[in-house]
């Protein structure tokens, strides 16, 4: 059975298991190391690195160059972390390439793999102008995730995307879980997302059920109060596919309500594919 549809809020084939997947990788799982800054005070700059990152200070964040991360060993893992202790409220701006391309064989727990996390929520602007990706391909049995961009908490700033963010997991022993752009929590009356670039996600399981997210948000109950933006050049392109059981296809997922002050416009293109055998 396969069906495709151009909707705002994505085409839901069916409710996958009646829940969603826990994203919260374990920070202490995470292989990281701190950055030096090596620009202006004040400033954290990435030129290229193939270690995960963690900045701990509120502090304006550019990426220039390339992370890119191999791995087949570590359970959760963020390729890039900001974690500040609360809300970050400076500038991030990626104008390079993070990337993941993580192989987990069979025996090892595959759990949460994020390009980007912004802990505790975002009071500040993240800016992608350059390339997140993440290929997640997974033979154990567990249930794992893929996510390109992760706000854990509240969206009271701004996010830009005018490059691309992908998250691809594949698996042929589990269930497969893809998200683009995951906020754990509600966009204020504040916040603002918009998108002018590429966000994609796809989830491909060959035994179970697969889902893919191009937008979500709210984990349990999470309100828009600000304003969701797809400019015209904007586009959001979600796939699943499940080999066995059911595949669930969203292009932006609200847990919560619309409120009153709001919005969601689209000028540019939401195309969703769920494809179940």
């Amino acid at each position: 059975m396969k069906t495709m549809m151009n909707l705002i809020c994505g085409g839901r084939m069916v409710k996958w298991k009646g829940c969603v997947a826990s994203l919260a990788p374990a920070l202490a799982s995470v292989s990281v190391v701190a950055l030096m800054a090596t620009g202006a005070v004040g400033q954290t700059v990435i030129t290229g690195t193939n270690v995960t990152q963690l900045i701990t200070v509120d502090e304006d964040i550019t990426v220039s160059g390339h992370v890119n991360i191999l791995d087949s060993v570590n359970y959760n893992l963020d390729l890039v972390a900001v974690d500040t202790g609360s809300d970050y409220a400076s500038t991030f701006i990626n104008n390079g390439v993070i990337e993941g391309n993580i192989a987990y064989t069979s025996g090892i727990d595959t759990g949460a793999v994020v390009g980007l996390t912004i802990y505790n929520g975002l009071a500040g602007s993240m800016v992608n102008n350059g390339e997140i990706s993440l290929d997640l391909i997974s033979n154990d049995s567990t249930d794992p995730s893929a996510t390109g961009v992760w706000i854990d908490g509240d969206v009271s700033g701004s996010i830009l995307n005018a490059g691309t963010i992908s998250a691809t997991m594949s698996t042929s022993y589990s269930t497969a879980l893809a998200y683009g752009l995951y906020v754990t929590g509600s966009v204020t009356d504040t916040g603002s997302i918009t998108n002018s670039g590429t966000i994609s996600a796809t989830a491909r399981s060959d035994s179970d059920a697969a889902s893919a997210y191009g937008i979500y948000l709210g984990f349990d109950s999470g309100d828009l109060a600000g304003a969701f933006t797809n400019t015209a050049s904007g586009v959001i392109s979600v796939l699943a596919h499940s080999g066995n059981y059911t595949a669930t296809a969203e292009g932006i997922y609200l847990s919560g309500d619309v409120t009153d002050t709001g919005s969601i416009t689209n000028a540019g293109s939401i195309s969703v594919t769920a494809d179940a055998e």
